[in-house]
């Protein structure tokens, strides 16, 4: 797992490698003692789901993955967050859920894609020139 300084803003990041090795419960350990609010069973179990199918989704894939993401801009978290390559990819499971009844179900991982978008702008304004 990477350092807790690594991605400050996440409960758990790691390489794909390193979360594809390690067992969800340490996955899960690392999740709960980030976590400021007292982890209910529903949540427990909810993130043993998102482990057990990132696990399968992610084999074969590089880069890293970030689990409860904080965007200080929209005040949520993002439930995952991979980055391969150039790409950044939102992930927002829905675990226990069967139908969405409002348009901003749908739209919410979009908004949060466009928040992590701008995030990274800012971010890049205030590096220092690459020249």
């Amino acid at each position: 797992m990477m350092s807790p300084t690594s991605v400050a803003s996440a409960y758990y990041a790691a390489a794909i490698a390193d979360f594809l090795s390690e067992p969800a419960e340490a996955v899960l350990g690392a999740l709960t003692a980030r976590s400021p609010f007292a982890v209910e069973p529903t949540q427990r179990d909810a993130w043993l789901g998102e482990i057990a199918v990132l696990k399968t989704a992610l084999v074969g894939i590089g880069g890293t993955l970030s689990l409860e993401f904080d965007v200080p801009r929209i005040g949520s978290r993002i439930d995952a967050v991979l980055i391969s390559g150039p790409a950044a990819f939102p992930i927002e499971f829905k675990v226990g859920k069967r139908d969405f009844k409002t348009l901003q179900a749908y739209f919410r991982p979009l908004s949060r894609t466009m928040s992590l978008v701008t995030v990274d702008r800012v971010r890049a304004r205030r590096l220092p020139s690459r020249d």
